[in-house]
């Protein structure tokens, strides 16, 4: 049996005999309103899920809320999973994929390991541009247990992937969304995921949807920035994708230049509006500045594995916009200077990325 099939057979499995199976203790972080932390060192974990941890210490009774969880590590591990998850904090996504997918396989021993492992077998692969086989795991770990406290993340997640697909992933990121406000309503999840799936429908909207639609959830979502300000600046993103789709360049430029002028800590939206901006150039032809635009999102970014798919975006059409910008040149060394660089760009951007939409454009192109 192939091994994509053990895993997901173990995480049904497991699935079935998550309630029956024998409590592991566990060491948890738990993040309090006094704004410090506490360190619990062994809790024998009865529940956990996104109705909340429960468990006990010294025949102590404790219970925790979904969001007071900083983390939560079992102290009995397979060495597969242990090592996987070290490769996963190192950035190290491809050892990490190979350790967890192994771990998987001893699933009847720990009850967590269907959830835990797919979690993080899903979020490394997606990293690595797998995003078949990062929806698959995300479907497993949804089946081992569909109210993890880790599935808000993945229907989000999962829409994004979808999104990434084109026109064949709007229905499925639809649907995904879709689950989500399910999910939410049901187990009253709070006004956060609320918050992300109408921003997921949101980018649908923008990409093929309603233009007005989009733009009234959008100014919605950008009314709650000072609960989530991060939901808020990718929500403002989207307004500025939205200006680029309607051609209106240069309201967009000011949009997205005022973007990068307000935000200092935040990559996604600091190469989204990066390459936002570098788009304008690109689509009005100003290839001169398109090229330097997005060489700082990709000079920036290059190491962020995080950033994968906008870096390789920065790379396939800075390429472009080296060689389109070549194209105006009457002097034969810069001509040459530019055609040869914008090569090297995109070249940079097939080899790396082949995962990304823009890595294989890159390769097709090349």
């Amino acid at each position: 049996m192939p091994r994509l099939q053990i895993w997901l057979l173990a995480g049904i499995l497991a699935a079935l005999s998550f309630a029956s199976a024998t409590a592991q203790s566990a060491k948890i972080i738990q993040a309090r309103s006094s704004g410090d932390n506490k360190i619990y060192e062994d809790v024998r974990i009865t529940q956990d899920d996104l109705r909340g941890v429960k468990g006990r210490e010294s025949r102590v009774g404790l219970s925790f809320k979904p969001e007071e969880i900083v983390s939560l590590e079992y102290h009995q591990q397979p060495e597969e999973y242990r090592k996987g998850r070290a490769a996963y904090g190192d950035g190290d996504y491809k050892n990490a994929a190979e350790n967890l997918l192994a771990a998987l396989e001893q699933a009847e021993r720990y009850k967590w390991i269907p959830v835990y492992a797919n979690w993080y077998l899903a979020e490394s692969l997606r990293q690595l541009g797998a995003r078949e086989q990062a929806l698959e795991a995300y479907e497993a770990m949804l089946k081992a247990n569909p109210i993890a406290r880790q599935a808000p993340d993945a229907y989000v997640h999962m829409a994004e992937i979808y999104m990434s697909l084109g026109a064949k992933g709007v229905t499925p990121a639809r649907t995904a969304l879709k689950r989500l406000e399910d999910m939410v309503k049901r187990e009253k999840l709070g006004e956060r995921y609320s918050l992300l799936a109408e921003l997921g429908l949101a980018r649908i909207e923008v990409r093929a949807g309603d233009p007005s639609r989009a733009r009234e959830m959008l100014n919605r979502i950008v009314t709650a920035g000072d609960r989530y300000p991060k939901i808020a600046n990718l929500a403002r993103l989207e307004l500025g994708q939205l200006l680029v789709k309607e051609k209106k360049y240069s309201e967009a430029e000011t949009f997205f230049e005022n973007i990068l002028k307000t935000t200092k800590d935040d990559p996604d939206v600091i190469a989204g509006a990066g390459n936002g901006l570098g788009d304008c150039q690109y689509a009005q032809g100003h290839y001169a500045e398109a090229m330097y635009t997005y060489s700082r999102t990709y000079a920036l970014f290059l190491d962020r594995v995080d950033q994968a798919s906008r870096v390789a975006h920065a790379l396939y059409y800075g390429g472009r916009s080296f060689r389109l910008q070549a194209g105006k040149e009457t002097d034969p060394a810069e001509k040459s200077r530019l055609e040869k660089y914008g090569t090297h760009v995109m070249r940079r951007a097939a080899r790396d990325f082949g995962g990304t939409t823009a890595g294989q454009m890159a390769q097709k192109e090349l």
